[in-house]
């Protein structure tokens, strides 16, 4: 499993590059979320928008949110709600694979 990591303080999200980027077309993506106290004791969502769609992911109570296999993408926004609070989004750069429409990265 590889993880990426996001902290959220004050509703803003961060994300820094350094700290990955991810392949399309794979299964094996995670994201740790960092929460200030803001957050405790509230089930929280991920929400990984991509091509004009998007999927909402549960934040498990170790913070971890599967990440949807991606496909054809250069990027994908990540950003968390609960109840009647949300984030600021962040972009995670991606990579086409060999799988993905044309093959190449690019």
């Amino acid at each position: 499993m590889r993880d990426l990591n996001i902290t959220v303080k004050d509703k803003i999200a961060n994300f820094t590059t350094r700290d990955g980027i991810i392949v399309c077309g794979n299964s094996d993506y995670r994201i740790k979320f960092t929460f200030d106290a803001e957050w405790n004791g509230k089930t929280k969502k991920a929400r990984f928008i991509w091509n004009e769609q998007y999927e909402d992911v549960d934040i498990d109570e170790n913070n971890y949110a599967s990440v949807p296999v991606l496909s054809n993408t250069k990027k994908i926004i990540v950003g968390v709600y609960a109840d009647n609070i949300s984030t600021t989004a962040v972009t995670i750069p991606c990579v086409l694979s060999v799988l993905c429409e044309g093959g190449v990265n690019g």
